[in-house]
């Protein structure tokens, strides 16, 4: 089976024969001001999130979380130690997490994703931009049912192709905010882990990763 990966440029998938990868996202990353003095714990809700955070030096002391494991593993690579997970990897669980280890916290994201009703501090230290070049290469496959599986990563990623997807097409969702644009759709698969390593997972159940 063809699967068709729709993720941000720069991201990592495993190779295999039957995987097709599209970056139809390019991250950018935007300047940001923020005051840490008062942060006593800081969340992270992407990979990029962690690579265009400038400001890793005056964090020591405070309580870092990461959205899931592959965000905390780039939190790693920066020596950032004791990274704090929540067991559901959604945006929403990791802020349940903070609000409930830490009285000042703050959430880095990107500025698509800022959402004032999650009622805890928030600054954007990028941006996606779609690849419309790319876009259209996605566009291409899907419409005219080339792959059988499509694996949605984002709920923005999910926008932009939603109207493409045909009932030959099986979808893998990373999670709930994904599943829930394009809930109007048939065959659609949700990770129980919110990651990728919860999609190669579900695609291994779905016979087509032998990974």
């Amino acid at each position: 089976m063809k699967v068709l990966f729709l993720r941000p440029e720069g991201s990592n998938i495993p190779y295999n024969k039957n995987f097709i990868e599209i970056s139809i996202l390019k991250p950018e990353c935007i300047n940001y001001t923020v005051n840490l003095h008062e942060i006593d714990g800081l969340g992270f809700t992407s990979i990029n999130a962690v690579r265009c955070f400038k400001d890793f030096d005056k964090i020591e002391g405070k309580a870092i979380f990461a959205v899931g494991p592959s965000t905390s593993e780039e939190l790693i690579k920066r020596n950032i130690k004791n990274v704090i997970i929540p067991e559901e990897y959604t945006v929403e669980n990791l802020v349940k997490l903070i609000k409930q280890n830490t009285k000042n916290p703050l959430l880095v994201r990107s500025l698509i994703a800022i959402d004032n009703s999650l009622d805890i501090k928030q600054i954007a230290d990028y941006n996606l931009k779609a690849d419309l070049q790319k876009l259209e290469e996605a566009r291409e496959l899907i419409e005219k049912c080339k792959v059988n599986i499509i694996v949605l990563t984002s709920s923005y990623i999910a926008s932009l192709v939603k109207d493409f997807i045909k009932e030959c097409e099986i979808i893998v969702s990373i999670g709930p905010s994904t599943s829930k644009v394009i809930k109007d759709k048939k065959n659609i698969y949700e990770a129980k882990e919110h990651d990728m390593k919860g999609i190669l997972k579900l695609l291994k159940e779905l016979g087509a990763y032998d990974g």
